[in-house]
């Protein structure tokens, strides 16, 4: 009788069969493999190297991969014990320790250590009434003149604390302790800078926008890191004004282009102001302040509204977020290029396609794509002259999206090309490749809905599906965070009150709230099917 997946699964959880038995037949039965990994495609993009074991469990099991707090994929252990509480980085699992220990003392005794029960308590003053006739050592005169004697044999002082090298080890401790104080809040609200220098006046800072050193009082300092805010001087000044980063953006936009620039105009659309407008190409600029834009003064759809009444006057409107121009300012001037038509032009026919590495596609996505990297299965690269200069990539559709793929399916998860750069026909001819190659039946695409793209999807044989409603970020120190990494089930394993809601939780951590513009969903399906 032929193996397949489900009795060989069956075998190994009721006894009858090992697991590594299993991981042998996997490699010398192509066809079981093969169907193996199809049906555990999600776990590849997580998971650089997961066993046959790990795959089989996945596959019968509860077909959820999890997570540790870090967001990384929880490490896994075996078949019968399954995946770890942690990702395996040492960080995450002392935390974890430390925590199962309070568990243990809270369950049983109501406090968080050992030191802390009262029956501890009580042995331990016992055991001083008993040895030295009071509840504590230092209470005793016998105690304390030996203390005196020790002192002054070893330090020439009957105390340690006036001893100045022991002054000075102390207020380095202090030192220490403050200093491991202000990474920890640094690293908790994600505060992107560098401390150089620190002292009890005042600190000096790197930050990581702006790459600006600058020097403020400590005080200064503490305040702005315990609001969780960035005490860049140049990013976040005291009285910080978004009209600056718009006015970098207003004179790269005369830098570049030669014609008219009409600048805050209210009479092309109902009353509505365009940041930027350029009548020539009948293309307009946003400029969206975080804290200006978000749902205290726009609501949930003021955003979108706005956007809707500019298209509906045949403007092709490009929306930049004031995070985004801070953050990944090259990547906005280059898609400003593009949008213009003023980037480098290079011809697809001229150009070899190669399969990339992880590292490459890291590289190449962090660089050049707004959006960052994200983890696929298929990688595909344009190289022009031995360089690399657009990629595309696929991999299961994502969970996260609450997508499910089956076999034949796929999400066009990444596309861009280098810096200052357009490929014509580049799409095209990557995603003719993918095509040929893997003959998909169904591949679907997001498209984010605040940057006009033209006709990118249609050109390389897409249809369009649908328009999601906004989606909101959490914003503080004008900076947008993925609603994703503040769950209500993740705030509650992080300490936060669970009978609160998660807007409740963050707007009394000073976070608020911004809605985007939504996204398009795209769709290519193989011709014959339905």
């Amino acid at each position: 009788m032929e193996p397949d997946l489900f009795s060989e699964y069956t075998a190994i959880k009721k006894g009858t069969k090992k697991a590594n038995a299993f991981s042998k037949l996997i490699k010398n039965n192509e066809e079981l493999k093969k169907e193996l990994y199809s049906k555990s495609l999600d776990i590849s993009e997580l998971y650089s190297n997961p066993s046959e074991v790990q795959r089989l469990k996945f596959v019968f099991e509860d077909k959820k991969i999890k997570f540790c707090e870090c967001g990384k994929p929880r490490s896994w252990r075996n078949f019968k014990k399954g995946y770890n509480k942690t990702c395996g980085d040492k960080e995450c699992v002392s935390r974890e320790n430390n925590r199962s220990v309070k568990e243990f003392y809270q369950n049983k005794y109501g406090v968080d250590h050992l030191f802390q029960t009262e029956t501890f308590k009580t042995k331990l003053k016992d055991t001083f009434i008993s040895k030295f006739g009071v509840d504590n050592p230092g209470k005793n005169e016998e105690v304390k003149n030996k203390i005196k004697k020790t002192n002054l044999e070893k330090f020439g002082e009957t105390s340690w604390l006036k001893v100045e090298e022991n002054k000075k080890r102390i207020s380095e401790s202090i030192i220490e302790n403050n200093s491991k104080d202000r990474i920890s809040k640094i690293e908790k609200f994600n505060i992107p800078i560098e401390i150089k220098d620190f002292n009890t006046k005042e600190v000096k800072i790197q930050c990581n926008i702006c790459s600006n050193s600058s020097v403020s009082s400590t005080s200064y300092f503490n305040k702005k890191i315990s609001a969780g805010q960035n005490p860049c001087l140049k990013c976040s000044p005291p009285l910080y004004s978004e009209s600056r980063a718009e006015n970098e953006l207003s004179e790269y936009l005369k830098e570049i282009y030669a014609l008219e620039i009409i600048t805050h105009d209210r009479k092309i659309c109902e009353g509505k102001e365009i940041d930027f407008f350029l009548p020539e190409l009948n293309v307009g600029f946003e400029f969206h302040g975080i804290w200006w834009h978000s749902e205290i003064f726009k609501g949930k759809n003021g955003n979108l509204n706005k956007k809707n009444i500019i298209e509906n006057k045949g403007i092709k409107i490009y929306h930049i977020w004031e995070d985004s121009w801070l953050l990944k300012k090259e990547i906005i001037k280059s898609r400003i290029l593009n949008a213009l038509g003023l980037c480098k032009k290079i011809y697809a026919r001229k150009c070899n396609i190669l399969k990339i590495t992880a590292r490459e596609e890291k590289d190449f996505l962090d660089t050049n794509h707004i959006q960052g990297y994200v983890p696929s299965r298929i990688k595909l690269g344009l190289y022009y002259d031995s360089e690399l200069v657009s990629i595309m990539t696929f991999g299961a559709k994502r969970k996260s999206l609450g997508q499910r793929s089956k076999e034949g399916e796929y999400e066009l998860l990444r596309f861009c090309n280098k810096l200052g750069t357009t490929v014509v026909g580049g799409a095209s001819k990557l995603f003719n490749k993918f095509i040929k190659e893997f003959d998909p039946d169904l591949v679907i695409s997001y498209q984010d809905n605040s940057w006009y793209t033209g006709n990118l999807y249609q050109n390389i044989g897409f249809d369009f599906i649908s328009k999601s409603k906004p989606n909101y970020y959490w914003c503080k120190s004008n900076i947008r965070y993925h609603r994703f990494n503040f769950r209500k089930d993740k705030l509650i394993k992080d300490g936060f009150d669970r009978t609160k809601t998660e807007d409740i939780i963050m707007t009394e951590r000073g976070y608020y709230k911004l809605w985007d513009f939504g996204n398009l969903k795209w769709e290519y399906k193989k011709k014959g099917l339905d």
